[in-house]
């Protein structure tokens, strides 16, 4: 029996992995993306502490789980920091920065005002790495607890840990349940597939720098 001819023998072996390979994707389509969400995620049982130090870059978010851990007697002081001011409330001739609204979001959420400390510095990861070591020493603390976006936990963790063990302070990294998407399943809101990105995209340049 003669052979099909090549094009044709391409076409079908093509077809099949084509189908194939939709196949594979719908069946571990769920998993897949729930791995890559669970990859950037590094978080610790919560330890009572006397400084919470809450990121910048999520007030509301943020702010209301360091409340939550707050009123449930593990933390003593709420320390925030970051200094970018949002280009949104720029517009409406509001000059406040991101430790700022922090500090709102907690006092809304019921945290006393003499209960938070203002660092309005820091205008990335890195630099509030810097701050957090800084503080912890003039304290004397040997250990740092600090809170953000569950999928921003991860590279927190690898930028600021390296910062605190060169003096011995230990770090306890803990995530905060965005109100804008599942964490679970990140890719059905658009801000789930944002935050994913970008943090993806973040990893990738700080590995090239």
């Amino acid at each position: 029996m003669p052979k099909k001819p090549f094009y044709k023998r391409f076409w079908v072996k093509a077809t099949a992995a084509i189908v194939l390979g939709a196949v594979l994707f719908f069946v571990l389509k769920v998993p897949v993306l729930q791995a890559m969400g669970n990859y950037l995620r590094s978080e610790d049982t919560p330890q009572k502490t006397k400084y919470l130090f809450v990121l910048s870059g999520g007030a509301y978010d943020r702010g209301h789980e360091a409340a939550r851990l707050y009123k449930a007697g593990l933390v003593d002081t709420l320390v925030v920091t970051g200094a970018n001011v949002h280009q949104n409330l720029r517009v409406l001739g509001i000059e406040i920065n991101e430790a700022q609204l922090t500090d709102s979001a907690l006092v809304r959420f019921g945290v006393p005002q003499e209960r938070i400390l203002l660092i309005p510095k820091g205008t990335s990861t890195i630099e509030e790495a810097g701050i957090i070591h800084d503080f912890c020493l003039k304290k004397g603390q040997l250990r740092a607890t600090v809170i953000s976006d569950k999928f921003h936990t991860g590279r927190a963790k690898r930028l600021i840990r390296p910062v605190l063990d060169k003096d011995g302070i230990q770090l306890t990294m803990l995530g905060s349940p965005s109100s804008e998407y599942n964490e679970d399943r990140w890719w059905e809101s658009e801000n789930g597939l944002i935050m994913v990105n970008n943090e993806y995209a973040k990893m990738l340049y700080y590995w090239l720098k």
